[in-house]
């Protein structure tokens, strides 16, 4: 009995998963403190249950994405950066949605985000990416940045790829139907990283689909 009793009581209590404005609230903590950043990449890699997932990137950023899709990202400084604190990492804003590429789509991905309208010219499998899982080698691709512009690209999953469709902005669609109107090819803002080389925790229990947008039907 007492050493049922014994390990009952020395379990941790499960940490409930953190929602957005959670991590904002503890953002805006950060703020107060000389190095908030270090501190608060610090107190959530501890609470990494609250987490859908956890990974890092060959350049030392840390990735934290929501139960809700959304991504939170820590770049480390590098000469030259802005320096107004002793953080060795700089937060980057918050993204709406994450999915991950195949290093071998990653060409492919950039061009598309570099003229979104050209694929129309090369064909319509020129919007497709070829998707891959959260792993080592795989390439994260973050994209809706509302707190920077409020304009985000719209994709269609499968279990394999994700086919660009088209831009949202303020929660207008517009299908990208002309290539020669760059208002129906607007990406805003997106980010695209670097090759994973460690994925630092992956809830047992994750619903994929939380980590794509939703795709509207234009």
């Amino acid at each position: 009995m007492s050493n049922s009793f014994e390990k009952f009581t020395a379990e941790k209590p499960k940490l409930s998963p953190i929602s957005r404005e959670g991590l904002k609230e503890k953002i805006c903590e950060s703020d107060y403190d000389e190095k908030g950043v270090d501190k608060l990449l610090e107190q959530l890699l501890k609470e990494k249950e609250r987490f859908s997932s956890i990974f890092r990137t060959e350049n030392g950023s840390h990735y934290f994405v929501l139960h809700d899709g959304s991504c939170l990202r820590f770049q480390p400084k590098f000469p030259g950066m802005d320096d107004e604190d002793d953080n060795t990492y700089k937060l980057q804003p918050i993204a709406n949605h994450i999915f991950f590429v195949d290093p071998l789509a990653v060409k492919k991905l950039k061009g598309l985000m570099e003229y979104p309208g050209f694929a129309l010219t090369t064909g319509e499998d020129s919007c497709e990416i070829h998707t891959a899982e959260l792993k080592q080698g795989s390439v994260p691709f973050e994209y809706g940045f509302p707190s920077v512009r409020n304009v985000s690209p719209v994709f269609n999953f499968d279990s394999t790829t994700a086919k660009y469709i088209g831009s949202e902005e303020y929660g207008r669609i517009k299908p990208i139907t002309n290539p020669r109107n760059p208002s129906n090819y607007d990406m805003g803002v997106t980010h695209l990283g670097h090759t994973i080389t460690q994925v630092l925790w992956q809830a047992k229990e994750v619903n994929k689909e939380t980590l794509k947008q939703d795709s509207p039907t234009l």
